[in-house]
C-alpha cells in the first residue's frame, strides 16, 4: 500500500476539473470517467499510470493550485456583495432645483473600504504571481483592475468632494459670483458634475454598483484638475 500511495494522493487531489484530467488522458492514453472510475483503474500496467506518476502528480498539485486560486477570487468577490458607501445630505444652494434638489457627500466608513481594497489589492498581486495563475489571468488582471481603480477613485473623490465644500462655500454668494462671473461658470460646471456622480452613488450605494459609473476615474481627475485652477484664480 505504501508504494501506492503517491498515486492515491495523486488522483484523490481536489480541485482537479476536466481540463486537468484531459492532460492526464493525453499522457497515458487511457479512457475513463474520473466521475466514475475505480481506484484499481489507476494500478494496471496498461494503462500507464504508475509510468508517468510525476507527470500525473505534477497536474493534480496544478489543479489543487488552480482551485485555491477560483475559490479565494471567488471569496474576495462575494465580500463586496453587501458593501456601501455611507452618505449623509449636504445642503444644495443651486437655485435650479429641478435638476437635482439635494445632494449628499461621502460619510464615515471609508476607512473600512480602504483598507479592505488594500488587502484585496495586495493577495491579487500575490495571486498573480503564483505558478497556478495562468489559467485565470484574465480574471484575476480584471479583479485587479476593479480594486486598484477603486482605490484611486476613491482617493480622487475625496480630494475632489473637499475642495467642492471649500468652493461651494465660496460661490454661494450671489454677490461674489457676481465679482467673478468666470470662475462662478466654471464652479457651476463641476458642481453639476459632482451632484451627478452622488446622485449616481445614491441610487446604488454599493461600492461596486457606484465604480460602474461611465468613465468615473477621469472625471474625477478632470474635475479636480479645474478645481485647482479655480482655486489658483480666486487666490490670484
Amino acid at each position: 500500500m505504501k508504494g501506492k500511495m503517491p498515486m492515491i494522493e495523486a488522483m484523490s487531489m481536489k480541485g482537479m476539473a476536466d481540463r486537468h484530467w484531459d492532460e492526464i488522458k493525453r499522457i497515458t492514453g487511457a479512457t475513463f470517467d474520473p466521475t466514475t472510475v475505480k481506484l484499481g483503474f489507476f494500478f494496471k500496467k496498461e494503462n500507464n499510470f504508475e509510468e508517468n506518476i510525476e507527470q500525473i502528480d505534477a497536474i493534480a498539485q496544478q489543479g489543487r493550485g488552480e482551485n485555491k486560486i477560483e475559490k479565494d477570487l471567488h471569496d474576495m468577490q462575494t465580500e463586496w456583495d453587501d458593501v456601501l458607501f455611507d452618505q449623509k445630505d449636504w445642503p444644495d444652494n443651486s437655485k435650479d432645483a429641478t435638476i437635482i434638489p439635494y445632494t449628499c457627500i461621502l460619510a464615515g466608513g471609508i476607512e473600512d473600504i480602504t483598507i479592505k481594497l488594500e488587502e484585496h489589492n495586495m493577495k491579487t498581486s500575490m495571486m498573480k504571481g503564483g505558478s497556478c495563475a495562468k489559467f485565470f489571468e484574465k480574471d484575476l488582471d480584471k479583479w485587479h483592475k476593479f480594486v486598484q481603480g477603486s482605490l484611486w477613485v476613491i482617493e480622487t473623490q475625496l480630494k475632489v468632494q473637499s475642495t467642492w465644500i471649500s468652493l461651494e462655500n465660496v460661490f454661494k454668494a450671489p454677490d461674489i459670483v457676481m465679482q467673478i462671473p468666470e470662475l462662478g461658470a466654471q464652479f457651476q460646471v463641476i458642481d453639476r458634475q459632482y451632484k451627478d456622480i452622488m446622485k449616481h452613488m445614491t441610487a446604488d450605494k454599493h461600492v461596486r454598483a457606484f465604480m460602474k459609473y461611465s468613465n468615473l476615474l477621469q472625471t474625477l481627475k478632470d474635475m479636480d484638475s479645474k478645481l485647482e485652477v479655480i482655486n489658483k484664480g480666486l487666490n490670484a
